[in-house]
């Protein structure tokens, strides 16, 4: 191999590294943060911060959606005839994919506007614990495995992979490791 080509592939794999290390900080420091965002649902509404994370991950894109910037909305809370509910401060309509029983399928939707990405966690807790149909989740605290399955199971979300993409996010990235966080 020349001197010319060797330079040239070391270079080559240098500028291809670069980018891929640096998603690696970002998505590490999106980790970091989303883990201590996670903590108080956790504390105060049982929600384990793994599944939080998780979700913060896939509903958001790693905090890089329109949404998640625009709208400190990093877990896809919709409005609901045209009320954010207690903790948003306004709506906004996105488009948005949605799944039913015929596939999925391109839409528009109306979506929770926050002041603060903290209060988008909040909320997120909140809507878990209170919402009856995700009461069967409760009794799964500590499996979070289970814990996502039957919130999935509950209605939130259509993407009928949804449970696989969370639990794949958990494992991936070591997620639990959050719900055994001491926050004192």
């Amino acid at each position: 191999m020349t001197r010319a080509v060797l330079v040239a592939t070391t270079v080559i794999g240098i500028v291809t590294a670069l980018p891929q290390a640096a998603q690696a900080v970002d998505r590490q420091r999106f980790i970091d943060s989303a883990g201590e965002s996670a903590q108080p649902s956790r504390t105060e509404y049982g929600v384990p911060a793994s599944v939080t994370v998780a979700q913060a991950i896939l509903e958001s894109g790693w905090g890089e959606s329109e949404l998640a910037r625009e709208s400190r909305n990093h877990f896809g809370m919709k409005c609901h005839d045209g009320d954010p509910g207690p903790i948003a401060v306004d709506c906004v309509e996105t488009d948005t994919r949605e799944c039913d029983d015929d596939g999925c399928f391109d839409t528009r939707a109306w979506f929770r506007v926050y002041e603060t990405v903290a209060d988008s966690f909040s909320d997120h807790g909140r809507n878990l614990y209170e919402n009856p149909r995700y009461d069967r989740a409760f009794d799964f605290v500590d499996d979070p495995d289970r814990f996502i399955r039957e919130v999935h199971g509950g209605g939130y979300a259509t993407d009928p992979k949804y449970t696989e993409k969370i639990t794949a996010l958990m494992r991936d990235y070591d997620l639990y490791r959050f719900d055994t966080v001491d926050p004192r």
